[in-house]
C-alpha cells in the first residue's frame, strides 16, 4: 500500500509501522495475566483514538516526521476535532509548503471552526498548488462558498 503523503521521504511506499506497546489497538485479541482473552473494542471511533494516542507518541519520539502529524491529523478530523487538528496540518505545511493536500485539510479544519477568513486563504492556496483534475469537490464547493460570502 502506498502513499500520497510526501512528509517523510525516508519511508518507501508499502512500509508498514509496527506497534509494540501502550494500549492494544482496536479489534486485538488481548491476553490478560490472569488467563483471560478479550477482545479490545473495535469501533471507528475507538479506532481514531487509538491512532491519535500512537501518533502523539510517535510525534514525541520523531517531531520532525510528517507522516505521524498526518495520521494524527486526519484521525482527529475524523472524530470531529477540527481545532485540534489544525496546529498538525500547520506542521505539515512547514514540512512540505508546496503540497497542496495539507492546505486543504487545513482550510477544512478552519471552515469547521468558523474561523472563515483563514479557511479562505487556505482553501485558495490548495487550488492554486494542486492540480485541477484532482481537487476535492467538497473543498472546491466551501471555497466558491466563502468567497461568495466575501462578494456580498
Amino acid at each position: 500500500m502506498s502513499s500520497n503523503n510526501p512528509s517523510n521521504p525516508k519511508k518507501g511506499p508499502g512500509k508498514l509501522n509496527i506497534f509494540v506497546g501502550g494500549p492494544p489497538p482496536p479489534g486485538a485479541v488481548v491476553f490478560r495475566p490472569d488467563g483471560t482473552i478479550e477482545r479490545a473494542p473495535a469501533t471507528s471511533e475507538a479506532q481514531h483514538e487509538w491512532t491519535v494516542r500512537k501518533m502523539t507518541s510517535r510525534i514525541e519520539q520523531e517531531p520532525e516526521d510528517g507522516e505521524w502529524y498526518f495520521e494524527r491529523g486526519t484521525a482527529l478530523v475524523a472524530l470531529g476535532r477540527f481545532a485540534e487538528a489544525i496546529p498538525d496540518f500547520s506542521k505539515l505545511i512547514d514540512l512540505v509548503p508546496k503540497w497542496g493536500d495539507y492546505y486543504r485539510l487545513r482550510g477544512l479544519c478552519f471552515y469547521h471552526t468558523s474561523s472563515h477568513a483563514q479557511a479562505l486563504d487556505d482553501l485558495r492556496e490548495y487550488r492554486r498548488l494542486w492540480d485541477p483534475q484532482r481537487l476535492e469537490s467538497d473543498a472546491i464547493k466551501i471555497l466558491e462558498e466563502l468567497e461568495g460570502a466575501r462578494q456580498e
